[in-house]
């Protein structure tokens, strides 16, 4: 990726993305995948990060996250949708020479979305909702391209970037759009892309990571969803040693993810805030059972919480996350 489509993308994530922030991050899944999530907490594990001031070397608590390739999301049309609108706008693609690999990384904005129990509620569905304060997203971390300082002590940290999900919008196809659609499509489109003097310049590969997967069909639009997009610039034609693969009604590459708070709260938390639990037979059991997962104090963890759920509605652990449940009347398990 040459220094002008490197320029796009600090434009696009610094300056033309800020205003379709949303105002939670939150990942709906099944039990296993929350398992997947906090299995690094539950057992103890850290990473060795550096302050950047002093140099000092520190160890922080991570969770898991996962990226899927933008290639197999359940969207059939991802990304195609997204390429004809903005080349509606700023004209056909100069193709790019790069084959950088795309993941995307998908959150809802609501903790308590029927759409989305309707989809994992299947058994139980969760609601894990995270904290973007001050939190680093570590990934393609089995690089051997270290960070150093003039002293030339290596920093595990080269391949950190900010947890920043950005608000996906959702639009028909280019040739259903009505007029007045298509001039509302255009307009946000032209708020995301660099400025006119530069579309002349936009690249396959600046539209890909920038701009396209940002735009989803109209259909999708229950889901609330926003994105984190990341790319890798270090391995041209060859697969990044970080690519994994998991199973389900296909194979899908991911990236593991690992989310940790960026200064010395990491220490202490993890950058979870809530954990909601979808309709199922028994609620209570489940918020117990997280509860349990997610409480290190021996003596909390072990007590009875069933008067405080009933006087407020959830149970908070000693590190302030807080375990309640969804209040949709869905009955998902008949």
């Amino acid at each position: 990726m040459d220094e002008l489509e490197l320029k796009h993308l600090m434009i696009y994530h610094q300056k033309k993305l800020s205003d379709f922030r949303p105002e939670k991050a939150v990942h709906y899944c099944n039990l296993d995948t929350f398992n997947k999530i906090v299995q690094p907490f539950v057992e103890g594990k850290t990473m060795d990060r550096y302050d950047d001031k002093k140099s000092i070397k520190y160890k922080v608590k991570y969770i898991n996250f996962f990226a899927t390739d933008l290639n197999y999301l359940n969207d059939r049309e991802e990304y195609n949708i997204g390429t004809k609108h903005v080349e509606s706008v700023a004209g056909p693609f100069n193709k790019s020479t790069n084959n950088e690999e795309t993941f995307i990384a998908c959150f809802c904005d609501k903790t308590d979305n029927l759409t989305q129990w309707k989809y994992y509620g299947k058994d139980a569905g969760l609601a894990v909702e995270f904290d973007t304060e001050n939190v680093q997203i570590n990934y393609c971390d089995k690089c051997t391209c270290p960070k150093t300082d003039d002293d030339k002590k290596e920093f595990p940290q080269k391949h950190d970037i900010r947890f920043m999900p950005f608000e996906v919008f959702y639009c028909s196809r280019l040739e259903d759009a009505g007029s007045s659609e298509t001039k509302e499509i255009q307009k946000r489109i032209k708020s995301m892309l660099p400025n006119d003097d530069e579309l002349a310049s936009i690249t396959e590969q600046t539209a890909k990571v920038g701009v396209v997967p940002y735009i989803k069909h109209i259909a999708f639009e229950d889901e609330c969803e926003s994105r984190i997009i990341l790319y890798h610039i270090q391995h041209g034609k060859e697969r990044c040693s970080s690519t994994n693969y998991r199973t389900g009604n296909i194979i899908k590459p991911f990236l593991n993810l690992r989310l940790f708070y960026g200064n010395r709260k990491a220490i202490k938390h993890i950058p979870i805030k809530s954990v909601t639990v979808g309709p199922c037979p028994e609620p209570r059991l489940l918020i117990r059972s997280i509860f349990h997962m997610l409480e290190e104090n021996y003596e909390l963890r072990e007590r009875n919480i069933e008067d405080e759920l009933d006087k407020k509605g959830f149970v908070k652990t000693s590190t302030g996350i807080i375990v309640t449940s969804s209040s949709a009347p869905f009955r998902s398990f008949q």
